[in-house]
Protein backbone atom coordinates (compact mmCIF):
# COMPACT_ATOMS: atom_id res chain seq x y z
CA UNK A 1 0.00 0.00 0.00
CA UNK A 2 1.32 3.23 -0.77
CA UNK A 3 3.13 5.42 1.61
CA UNK A 4 0.55 9.08 2.51
CA UNK A 5 1.94 11.92 4.42
CA UNK A 6 -0.34 14.67 4.78
CA UNK A 7 1.42 18.51 5.98
CA UNK A 8 -0.90 21.29 6.35
CA UNK A 9 0.19 24.58 5.81
CA UNK A 10 -2.67 26.19 6.90
CA UNK A 11 -6.27 26.26 7.53
CA UNK A 12 -6.76 26.58 3.61
CA UNK A 13 -3.35 24.61 1.75
CA UNK A 14 -2.10 21.00 2.03
CA UNK A 15 0.43 19.29 0.81
CA UNK A 16 -0.03 15.44 0.04
CA UNK A 17 2.99 13.17 -0.26
CA UNK A 18 2.43 10.24 -1.69
CA UNK A 19 4.84 7.51 -2.57
CA UNK A 20 4.08 4.15 -4.59
CA UNK A 21 6.02 1.37 -3.61
CA UNK A 22 6.68 -1.56 -6.12
CA UNK A 23 4.03 -3.42 -4.20
CA UNK A 24 1.60 -0.42 -5.67
CA UNK A 25 2.22 -1.12 -9.71
CA UNK A 26 4.86 -3.41 -10.13
CA UNK A 27 2.10 -6.77 -10.04
CA UNK A 28 -0.23 -4.93 -12.33
CA UNK A 29 2.51 -3.84 -14.77
CA UNK A 30 3.75 -7.55 -15.25
CA UNK A 31 0.02 -8.41 -15.63
CA UNK A 32 -0.18 -6.09 -18.54
CA UNK A 33 3.05 -6.95 -19.70
CA UNK A 34 1.38 -10.68 -19.73
CA UNK A 35 -1.55 -10.45 -20.98
CA UNK A 36 -0.08 -8.21 -24.38
CA UNK A 37 2.57 -11.01 -24.65
CA UNK A 38 -0.65 -13.24 -25.06
CA UNK A 39 -2.25 -11.52 -27.55
CA UNK A 40 0.50 -9.86 -29.41
CA UNK A 41 0.97 -10.52 -33.67
CA UNK A 42 4.91 -9.98 -34.13
CA UNK A 43 6.47 -10.84 -37.62
CA UNK A 44 8.63 -13.93 -36.43
CA UNK A 45 6.61 -15.29 -33.69
CA UNK A 46 4.17 -17.57 -33.07
CA UNK A 47 0.78 -15.91 -30.79
CA UNK A 48 1.89 -15.66 -27.41
CA UNK A 49 5.32 -16.23 -28.24
CA UNK A 50 6.73 -13.21 -28.61
CA UNK A 51 9.55 -12.83 -26.02
CA UNK A 52 9.35 -10.54 -23.22
CA UNK A 53 12.18 -8.42 -23.83
CA UNK A 54 9.96 -7.26 -27.23
CA UNK A 55 7.35 -6.47 -25.71
CA UNK A 56 8.64 -4.66 -23.17
CA UNK A 57 10.64 -2.58 -25.87
CA UNK A 58 7.24 -2.02 -27.90
CA UNK A 59 5.07 -1.33 -25.00
CA UNK A 60 7.06 -1.20 -21.90
CA UNK A 61 7.48 2.69 -21.61
CA UNK A 62 3.63 3.04 -22.30
CA UNK A 63 2.13 0.67 -20.20
CA UNK A 64 3.97 1.80 -17.37
CA UNK A 65 3.08 5.21 -17.59
CA UNK A 66 -0.48 3.65 -17.74
CA UNK A 67 -0.30 1.64 -14.31
CA UNK A 68 1.46 4.30 -12.20
CA UNK A 69 -0.84 6.76 -13.18
CA UNK A 70 -3.57 5.14 -12.61
CA UNK A 71 -2.06 3.51 -9.35
CA UNK A 72 -1.32 7.00 -8.22
CA UNK A 73 -5.12 8.66 -8.79
CA UNK A 74 -6.21 5.81 -7.21
CA UNK A 75 -4.13 5.72 -4.19
CA UNK A 76 -4.62 9.44 -3.77
CA UNK A 77 -8.28 9.91 -4.17
CA UNK A 78 -8.84 6.69 -1.89
CA UNK A 79 -6.54 8.62 0.89
CA UNK A 80 -8.79 11.87 0.05
CA UNK A 81 -12.12 9.89 0.53
CA UNK A 82 -11.19 8.17 3.82
CA UNK A 83 -9.83 11.24 5.18
CA UNK A 84 -12.88 13.03 4.13
CA UNK A 85 -11.08 16.12 2.82
CA UNK A 86 -12.64 18.50 1.40
CA UNK A 87 -11.03 20.57 -1.39
CA UNK A 88 -11.78 23.15 -4.30
CA UNK A 89 -10.28 22.33 -7.75
CA UNK A 90 -8.38 19.87 -8.25
CA UNK A 91 -5.14 18.57 -6.82
CA UNK A 92 -1.65 20.18 -8.24
CA UNK A 93 1.46 19.33 -8.29
CA UNK A 94 3.57 20.48 -5.11
CA UNK A 95 4.73 23.90 -5.99
CA UNK A 96 9.04 23.40 -5.55
CA UNK A 97 8.79 19.37 -5.92
CA UNK A 98 9.68 18.20 -9.53
CA UNK A 99 8.07 15.00 -10.42
CA UNK A 100 10.33 11.96 -10.54
CA UNK A 101 10.86 10.55 -14.27
CA UNK A 102 9.15 7.18 -14.36
CA UNK A 103 10.92 4.67 -15.84
CA UNK A 104 9.65 0.78 -16.42
CA UNK A 105 13.39 0.01 -16.52
CA UNK A 106 14.02 1.17 -12.68
CA UNK A 107 11.44 -1.03 -10.54
CA UNK A 108 11.30 0.67 -7.10
CA UNK A 109 9.48 3.56 -4.80
CA UNK A 110 8.30 6.97 -6.24
CA UNK A 111 7.41 9.70 -4.29
CA UNK A 112 4.83 12.49 -5.89
CA UNK A 113 3.69 15.36 -3.91
CA UNK A 114 0.64 17.43 -4.41
CA UNK A 115 -1.22 20.73 -3.33
CA UNK A 116 -4.38 21.00 -2.44
CA UNK A 117 -7.01 23.57 -1.83
CA UNK A 118 -8.98 23.41 1.12
CA UNK A 119 -12.74 23.92 1.97
CA UNK A 120 -13.21 26.75 4.50
CA UNK A 121 -14.80 26.42 7.36
CA UNK A 122 -17.97 28.18 7.92
CA UNK A 123 -21.29 28.37 9.38
CA UNK A 124 -23.89 28.84 5.87
CA UNK A 125 -25.72 32.10 7.40
CA UNK A 126 -28.91 33.66 5.21
CA UNK A 127 -30.39 30.04 4.16
CA UNK A 128 -33.58 30.42 6.15
CA UNK A 129 -36.69 32.33 7.17
CA UNK A 130 -34.98 35.22 8.58
CA UNK A 131 -33.45 36.00 5.23
CA UNK A 132 -36.51 38.14 3.93
CA UNK A 133 -37.21 38.52 0.09
CA UNK A 134 -39.23 40.63 -1.68
CA UNK A 135 -40.63 39.00 -4.93
CA UNK A 136 -42.99 40.78 -7.80
CA UNK A 137 -46.10 38.61 -8.89
CA UNK A 138 -48.63 39.03 -11.44
CA UNK A 139 -52.12 40.16 -10.13
CA UNK A 140 -55.55 38.83 -11.00
CA UNK A 141 -55.91 39.35 -14.84
CA UNK A 142 -58.22 41.95 -16.21
CA UNK A 143 -60.77 40.65 -18.19
CA UNK A 144 -59.42 43.17 -20.69
CA UNK A 145 -55.93 41.54 -20.80
CA UNK A 146 -57.30 38.18 -21.26
CA UNK A 147 -59.42 39.07 -24.31
CA UNK A 148 -56.39 41.15 -25.82
CA UNK A 149 -54.41 37.22 -25.08
CA UNK A 150 -57.56 35.83 -27.59
CA UNK A 151 -57.43 38.66 -29.77
CA UNK A 152 -52.97 38.48 -30.08
CA UNK A 153 -53.45 34.38 -30.60
CA UNK A 154 -56.45 34.68 -33.20
CA UNK A 155 -54.39 37.10 -35.14
CA UNK A 156 -51.09 34.93 -34.82
CA UNK A 157 -53.16 32.02 -35.78
CA UNK A 158 -55.06 33.81 -38.41
CA UNK A 159 -54.59 33.82 -42.40
CA UNK A 160 -54.07 36.32 -45.26
CA UNK A 161 -57.12 37.08 -47.12
CA UNK A 162 -57.49 39.24 -50.01
CA UNK A 163 -60.04 42.21 -49.66
CA UNK A 164 -61.67 44.21 -51.80
CA UNK A 165 -61.12 47.47 -48.96
CA UNK A 166 -59.17 50.23 -48.55
CA UNK A 167 -55.53 49.76 -47.52
CA UNK A 168 -55.15 49.86 -43.71
CA UNK A 169 -51.75 49.43 -41.80
CA UNK A 170 -50.46 46.16 -41.58
CA UNK A 171 -52.01 45.37 -44.82
CA UNK A 172 -49.55 43.32 -46.94
CA UNK A 173 -49.87 45.02 -51.11
CA UNK A 174 -48.97 43.12 -53.87
CA UNK A 175 -47.28 45.87 -56.56
CA UNK A 176 -46.49 45.91 -59.62
CA UNK A 177 -43.77 48.58 -60.32
CA UNK A 178 -42.71 49.90 -63.75
CA UNK A 179 -40.17 52.20 -64.08
CA UNK A 180 -40.66 55.81 -65.06
CA UNK A 181 -38.54 58.40 -67.57
CA UNK A 182 -40.61 61.80 -66.80
CA UNK A 183 -44.26 61.60 -66.45
CA UNK A 184 -44.56 58.47 -69.18
CA UNK A 185 -43.75 54.92 -68.48
CA UNK A 186 -39.98 53.92 -69.95
CA UNK A 187 -39.66 52.60 -73.21
CA UNK A 188 -37.96 48.97 -72.11
CA UNK A 189 -37.49 50.31 -68.44
CA UNK A 190 -37.45 48.02 -65.39
CA UNK A 191 -40.63 45.97 -64.61
CA UNK A 192 -41.45 43.40 -61.22
CA UNK A 193 -44.29 42.59 -58.76
CA UNK A 194 -43.23 42.50 -55.29
CA UNK A 195 -44.73 42.46 -51.79
CA UNK A 196 -44.77 44.97 -49.81
CA UNK A 197 -45.76 45.02 -45.55
CA UNK A 198 -47.68 48.48 -44.33
CA UNK A 199 -45.55 48.55 -41.10
CA UNK A 200 -43.64 51.02 -39.20
CA UNK A 201 -40.81 50.56 -41.60
CA UNK A 202 -42.60 52.46 -44.19
CA UNK A 203 -41.10 55.78 -45.30
CA UNK A 204 -43.93 58.60 -43.99
CA UNK A 205 -44.27 60.04 -47.65
CA UNK A 206 -45.12 56.36 -49.08
CA UNK A 207 -47.18 55.32 -46.38
CA UNK A 208 -49.57 58.52 -46.67
CA UNK A 209 -49.49 57.73 -50.95
CA UNK A 210 -50.47 54.14 -50.20
CA UNK A 211 -53.34 54.04 -47.05
CA UNK A 212 -56.88 54.40 -48.27
CA UNK A 213 -56.30 53.27 -52.07
CA UNK A 214 -57.78 50.50 -53.38
CA UNK A 215 -57.05 47.51 -55.65
CA UNK A 216 -56.34 49.03 -59.35
CA UNK A 217 -55.39 52.34 -57.61
CA UNK A 218 -52.01 53.38 -58.88
CA UNK A 219 -49.32 55.71 -57.21
CA UNK A 220 -46.08 57.14 -58.34
CA UNK A 221 -43.14 56.74 -55.63
CA UNK A 222 -39.29 56.70 -55.16
CA UNK A 223 -39.01 53.25 -55.11
CA UNK A 224 -35.78 53.79 -53.30
CA UNK A 225 -37.59 55.92 -50.30
CA UNK A 226 -40.23 52.89 -49.76
CA UNK A 227 -38.79 51.55 -47.03
CA UNK A 228 -36.35 53.09 -43.83
CA UNK A 229 -33.31 50.92 -43.58
CA UNK A 230 -33.04 49.40 -47.02
CA UNK A 231 -29.72 50.36 -48.88
CA UNK A 232 -30.00 50.75 -53.11
CA UNK A 233 -29.00 47.07 -53.68
CA UNK A 234 -31.81 45.65 -51.21
CA UNK A 235 -34.13 47.56 -53.17
CA UNK A 236 -33.29 46.21 -56.89
CA UNK A 237 -32.76 42.42 -55.48
CA UNK A 238 -36.15 42.33 -53.56
CA UNK A 239 -38.22 44.86 -54.92
CA UNK A 240 -37.03 45.12 -58.29
CA UNK A 241 -35.69 41.30 -58.60
CA UNK A 242 -32.44 42.32 -60.22
CA UNK A 243 -29.09 41.19 -59.49
CA UNK A 244 -25.94 42.98 -59.46
CA UNK A 245 -24.52 42.05 -63.00
CA UNK A 246 -28.15 43.58 -64.56
CA UNK A 247 -26.92 47.14 -62.67
CA UNK A 248 -23.87 46.59 -63.19
CA UNK A 249 -24.71 46.21 -67.15
CA UNK A 250 -27.14 49.16 -67.64
CA UNK A 251 -24.46 51.24 -66.22
CA UNK A 252 -21.89 50.21 -68.63
CA UNK A 253 -23.92 50.96 -71.08
CA UNK A 254 -24.77 54.69 -70.05
CA UNK A 255 -28.26 54.29 -69.05
CA UNK A 256 -29.06 53.57 -65.58
CA UNK A 257 -32.23 52.99 -63.92
CA UNK A 258 -34.40 55.81 -63.04
CA UNK A 259 -35.76 55.92 -58.83
CA UNK A 260 -39.38 56.73 -60.24
CA UNK A 261 -41.37 54.41 -60.49
CA UNK A 262 -45.29 53.72 -61.11
CA UNK A 263 -46.94 51.55 -58.30
CA UNK A 264 -50.16 49.42 -59.40
CA UNK A 265 -51.55 47.76 -56.18
CA UNK A 266 -52.52 44.28 -57.77
CA UNK A 267 -53.97 43.30 -54.40
CA UNK A 268 -54.40 43.55 -50.87
CA UNK A 269 -53.50 40.58 -48.58
CA UNK A 270 -55.01 41.38 -44.68
CA UNK A 271 -54.69 39.19 -41.81
CA UNK A 272 -57.89 37.56 -40.82
CA UNK A 273 -57.81 36.89 -37.42
CA UNK A 274 -58.73 33.10 -36.49
CA UNK A 275 -62.43 32.65 -35.68
CA UNK A 276 -63.29 31.63 -32.07
CA UNK A 277 -64.11 28.11 -32.69
CA UNK A 278 -64.64 24.94 -30.79
CA UNK A 279 -61.14 23.72 -32.17
CA UNK A 280 -59.26 27.29 -31.86
CA UNK A 281 -59.65 27.41 -27.91
CA UNK A 282 -59.30 23.22 -27.74
CA UNK A 283 -55.88 24.56 -29.90
CA UNK A 284 -54.57 27.03 -27.08
CA UNK A 285 -54.86 24.41 -23.95
CA UNK A 286 -54.15 21.76 -26.16
CA UNK A 287 -57.38 20.45 -26.14
CA UNK A 288 -58.48 20.66 -22.57
CA UNK A 289 -61.22 23.27 -22.81
CA UNK A 290 -63.83 24.22 -25.36
CA UNK A 291 -65.18 27.84 -24.70
CA UNK A 292 -63.67 31.12 -24.69
CA UNK A 293 -64.31 31.22 -20.69
CA UNK A 294 -62.36 27.97 -20.40
CA UNK A 295 -59.22 29.37 -22.71
CA UNK A 296 -59.23 32.70 -20.70
CA UNK A 297 -58.50 30.82 -17.56
CA UNK A 298 -56.09 28.62 -19.23
CA UNK A 299 -54.26 31.38 -20.24
CA UNK A 300 -54.52 33.35 -17.04
CA UNK A 301 -52.62 30.48 -15.19
CA UNK A 302 -50.06 30.12 -18.14
CA UNK A 303 -49.31 33.62 -17.92
CA UNK A 304 -49.13 33.44 -14.05
CA UNK A 305 -46.91 30.50 -14.21
CA UNK A 306 -44.92 32.51 -17.29
CA UNK A 307 -44.29 35.30 -14.71
CA UNK A 308 -43.25 33.23 -11.74
CA UNK A 309 -40.53 31.11 -13.57
CA UNK A 310 -39.12 34.77 -14.48
CA UNK A 311 -39.85 36.35 -11.21
CA UNK A 312 -37.83 32.92 -9.56
CA UNK A 313 -35.28 33.29 -12.14
CA UNK A 314 -34.52 36.98 -10.43
CA UNK A 315 -34.91 36.19 -7.32
CA UNK A 316 -32.58 33.48 -7.59
CA UNK A 317 -30.04 36.02 -8.62
CA UNK A 318 -31.21 38.54 -5.57
CA UNK A 319 -30.55 35.29 -3.40
CA UNK A 320 -27.11 33.98 -4.72
CA UNK A 321 -26.09 38.31 -3.90
CA UNK A 322 -27.46 38.04 -0.10
CA UNK A 323 -25.56 34.97 0.38
CA UNK A 324 -22.10 35.67 -1.26
CA UNK A 325 -22.46 39.35 0.97
CA UNK A 326 -23.46 37.34 4.42
CA UNK A 327 -21.11 34.67 3.96
CA UNK A 328 -17.35 35.83 4.21
CA UNK A 329 -14.83 33.18 4.25
CA UNK A 330 -11.07 32.99 3.01
CA UNK A 331 -10.09 31.51 0.17
CA UNK A 332 -7.06 29.37 -0.62
CA UNK A 333 -6.59 32.53 -3.67
CA UNK A 334 -3.13 32.06 -4.16
CA UNK A 335 -4.01 27.80 -5.05
CA UNK A 336 -6.98 28.63 -7.01
CA UNK A 337 -5.17 30.58 -9.44
CA UNK A 338 -2.29 28.15 -9.99
CA UNK A 339 -5.46 25.72 -10.56
CA UNK A 340 -7.00 28.04 -13.18
CA UNK A 341 -3.70 28.34 -14.69
CA UNK A 342 -2.72 24.89 -14.97
CA UNK A 343 -6.17 23.06 -15.56
CA UNK A 344 -8.53 25.77 -16.86
CA UNK A 345 -6.21 27.32 -18.98
CA UNK A 346 -6.51 30.88 -17.74
CA UNK A 347 -3.81 33.32 -18.53
CA UNK A 348 -2.06 35.21 -15.99
CA UNK A 349 -3.68 38.42 -17.65
CA UNK A 350 -7.01 37.19 -16.98
CA UNK A 351 -7.08 36.28 -13.79
CA UNK A 352 -5.13 39.78 -13.43
CA UNK A 353 -8.22 41.50 -14.90
CA UNK A 354 -10.91 39.07 -13.83
CA UNK A 355 -10.11 36.85 -10.51
CA UNK A 356 -10.86 39.74 -7.72
CA UNK A 357 -14.22 40.91 -9.39
CA UNK A 358 -15.92 37.71 -11.30
CA UNK A 359 -13.78 34.19 -10.97
CA UNK A 360 -13.50 34.64 -6.84
CA UNK A 361 -17.02 35.48 -6.57
CA UNK A 362 -18.37 32.23 -8.66
CA UNK A 363 -15.83 30.18 -6.87
CA UNK A 364 -16.73 30.90 -3.51
CA UNK A 365 -20.65 30.59 -4.74
CA UNK A 366 -19.71 26.90 -5.76
CA UNK A 367 -18.30 26.77 -2.08
CA UNK A 368 -21.72 27.80 -0.62
CA UNK A 369 -23.42 25.68 -2.95
CA UNK A 370 -21.34 22.42 -1.41
CA UNK A 371 -22.55 23.18 1.78
CA UNK A 372 -26.10 23.69 0.68
CA UNK A 373 -25.85 20.00 -0.72
CA UNK A 374 -24.32 19.16 2.47
CA UNK A 375 -27.27 20.34 4.58
CA UNK A 376 -30.12 19.90 2.71
CA UNK A 377 -29.49 16.94 1.56
CA UNK A 378 -29.97 18.07 -2.18
CA UNK A 379 -28.48 15.72 -4.75
CA UNK A 380 -28.78 14.17 -8.68
CA UNK A 381 -29.36 11.15 -9.97
CA UNK A 382 -27.55 9.74 -12.97
CA UNK A 383 -30.85 8.82 -14.20
CA UNK A 384 -32.10 12.69 -14.19
CA UNK A 385 -28.33 13.88 -16.20
CA UNK A 386 -29.35 11.24 -18.32
CA UNK A 387 -32.81 12.06 -19.01
CA UNK A 388 -32.06 15.42 -19.35
CA UNK A 389 -29.46 14.93 -21.79
CA UNK A 390 -32.21 13.06 -24.09
CA UNK A 391 -34.34 16.04 -23.58
CA UNK A 392 -32.02 18.79 -24.71
CA UNK A 393 -31.03 16.46 -28.25
CA UNK A 394 -34.52 16.15 -28.85
CA UNK A 395 -35.10 19.81 -28.73
CA UNK A 396 -32.26 20.01 -30.65
CA UNK A 397 -32.79 17.88 -33.08
CA UNK A 398 -36.58 18.00 -33.90
CA UNK A 399 -37.09 14.40 -32.22
CA UNK A 400 -39.42 15.77 -28.97
CA UNK A 401 -41.57 12.38 -30.59
CA UNK A 402 -38.87 10.04 -30.26
CA UNK A 403 -39.02 7.29 -27.78
CA UNK A 404 -36.17 7.82 -25.07
CA UNK A 405 -34.98 4.41 -25.24
CA UNK A 406 -34.22 4.94 -28.88
CA UNK A 407 -31.93 7.58 -27.72
CA UNK A 408 -30.09 5.95 -25.56
CA UNK A 409 -26.48 4.94 -28.22
CA UNK A 410 -27.22 8.78 -28.91
CA UNK A 411 -26.67 9.56 -25.59
CA UNK A 412 -23.76 7.50 -24.91
CA UNK A 413 -21.56 8.22 -28.05
CA UNK A 414 -22.05 11.95 -27.19
CA UNK A 415 -21.08 11.96 -24.09
CA UNK A 416 -17.99 9.39 -24.98
CA UNK A 417 -17.06 12.08 -27.15
CA UNK A 418 -17.77 15.02 -25.35
CA UNK A 419 -17.45 14.07 -21.08
CA UNK A 420 -18.06 17.41 -20.48
CA UNK A 421 -21.34 17.44 -21.26
CA UNK A 422 -22.33 15.25 -18.68
CA UNK A 423 -20.80 17.66 -15.97
CA UNK A 424 -22.67 20.50 -17.47
CA UNK A 425 -25.75 19.01 -17.35
CA UNK A 426 -25.39 17.59 -13.84
CA UNK A 427 -23.80 21.36 -12.36
CA UNK A 428 -27.46 22.51 -14.12
CA UNK A 429 -29.77 20.32 -12.24
CA UNK A 430 -27.93 20.66 -9.06
CA UNK A 431 -27.94 24.51 -9.11
CA UNK A 432 -31.66 24.51 -10.04
CA UNK A 433 -32.43 22.22 -7.31
CA UNK A 434 -30.39 24.16 -4.99
CA UNK A 435 -32.42 27.03 -5.76
CA UNK A 436 -35.91 25.68 -5.41
CA UNK A 437 -34.74 24.40 -2.10
CA UNK A 438 -33.51 27.91 -1.08
CA UNK A 439 -36.75 28.81 -2.08
CA UNK A 440 -38.59 26.99 0.57
CA UNK A 441 -36.16 28.07 3.29
CA UNK A 442 -36.45 31.68 3.13
CA UNK A 443 -39.32 33.96 3.68
CA UNK A 444 -41.10 35.43 -0.05
CA UNK A 445 -42.80 38.41 0.08
CA UNK A 446 -44.76 38.63 -2.86
CA UNK A 447 -46.04 41.92 -4.02
CA UNK A 448 -48.91 41.49 -6.59
CA UNK A 449 -48.34 43.71 -10.11
CA UNK A 450 -49.51 44.27 -12.89
CA UNK A 451 -48.18 42.73 -16.17
CA UNK A 452 -46.62 46.15 -17.26
CA UNK A 453 -44.88 46.81 -14.30
CA UNK A 454 -43.51 42.68 -14.17
CA UNK A 455 -42.27 43.45 -18.16
CA UNK A 456 -40.54 46.32 -17.19
CA UNK A 457 -38.60 44.89 -13.96
CA UNK A 458 -37.21 42.00 -16.98
CA UNK A 459 -37.12 44.58 -19.30
CA UNK A 460 -34.71 46.55 -17.18
CA UNK A 461 -32.46 43.96 -15.70
CA UNK A 462 -32.14 42.75 -19.39
CA UNK A 463 -30.51 45.84 -20.27
CA UNK A 464 -28.36 45.83 -16.95
CA UNK A 465 -26.74 42.85 -18.44
CA UNK A 466 -26.44 44.46 -21.61
CA UNK A 467 -24.90 47.54 -20.32
CA UNK A 468 -22.57 45.05 -18.06
CA UNK A 469 -21.93 42.73 -21.13
CA UNK A 470 -20.83 46.41 -23.27
CA UNK A 471 -18.53 47.65 -20.56
CA UNK A 472 -16.43 43.85 -20.55
CA UNK A 473 -16.09 44.19 -24.17
CA UNK A 474 -15.25 47.51 -23.99
CA UNK A 475 -12.87 47.51 -21.37
CA UNK A 476 -11.22 44.26 -23.41
CA UNK A 477 -10.56 46.11 -26.58
CA UNK A 478 -9.36 49.27 -24.44
CA UNK A 479 -6.79 46.33 -22.94
CA UNK A 480 -6.32 45.22 -26.43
Amino acid sequence: MAKIVREDKDQLNTTISLTLQKGDYEPKFKSELNKYQREAHMKGFRKGKTPMSFIKKMYGKSLFAEVMNNALQKNLFDYIEAENIKYIGQPLGAEGHTAPEIDYRNIGDYEFKFDLGLFPAFELQGADSSQVMERLALEAVSEEKLSEQIDRIRKERGSQESVDEPIEEMDMLVLDAKELDGDELKDGGVENEFRLLINENIHEAAKTALLGKNKGDSVRLNIFELEENMDSNMVRKYYLGLETEDVAAEEEEGDGMNEEFELTIVDVLRLMPAEKTEEFFQSISGGEFSTEEEAKEFLENDLKGYYENQMNALLNIELRGKLLEQNEFDMPDAFLKRWLQEANNYTPEQLEKDYDDNIRADLRWSVIVQKLVETSGVSVEESEVITAIKQQIKSNYGLMGMEDSMLDNMVYTLLEKYPKQYEQMYQEILNRKVFDYLREQVTIEDTPAAIEELDKRLEDFQAEQEAKQKAALEAAAEEE
